[in-house]
């Protein structure tokens, strides 16, 4: 499983280094949009100054270093979960090792990368999700496994 989940790294990495270089300047937005939420929207949608300290006061109370720290090792735990979960599907699956220089990756909007492996498809698809009672932006990772028919 060990060398699974290294291939399963290596296909992500990419993505898992661009989510890092891209934290602090998220960070940094997430801080001001939640004081300025704290600050400008007292009492507005029945939400007292007390429910958004509650809410959003981790934004803003920590120092933005300490709070890009905390953010980074949360994303990292986050990328070896998916890791997990996708290597413990594909041994469902009896997939016990990937030839990453087969996957066909396509960039877009989203990221989608498919494998052949023996008689199997296997799609992982990340897709990018948020609505107005998530706080901010995240990811989801699909991981599909198909038979192919003959």
């Amino acid at each position: 499983m060990t060398t699974l989940i290294q291939q399963i790294n290596k296909i992500f990495s990419d993505l898992d280094n661009q989510a890092i270089t891209d934290l602090p300047n998220k960070c940094e937005k997430w801080q001001k949009e939640a004081k300025e939420f704290i600050n400008n929207n007292e009492f507005k949608h029945g939400l007292g100054r007390e429910y958004a300290e509650q809410t959003w006061g981790r934004y803003c109370r920590s120092r933005l270093d300490h709070y890009i720290a905390d953010e980074k090792n949360t994303l990292l735990k986050k990328h070896e979960a998916r890791n997990q979960r996708i290597a413990a599907r594909l041994i469902k699956n009896d997939i016990n090792t990937i030839n990453v220089k087969t996957a066909n990756i396509i960039w877009g909007n989203d990221f989608e990368t498919k494998f052949l492996v023996d008689n199997l498809i296997v799609t992982l698809k990340v897709i990018f999700a948020g609505g107005y009672n998530i706080q901010r932006e995240h990811y989801r990772t699909l991981c599909n496994v198909k038979k192919i028919n003959k």
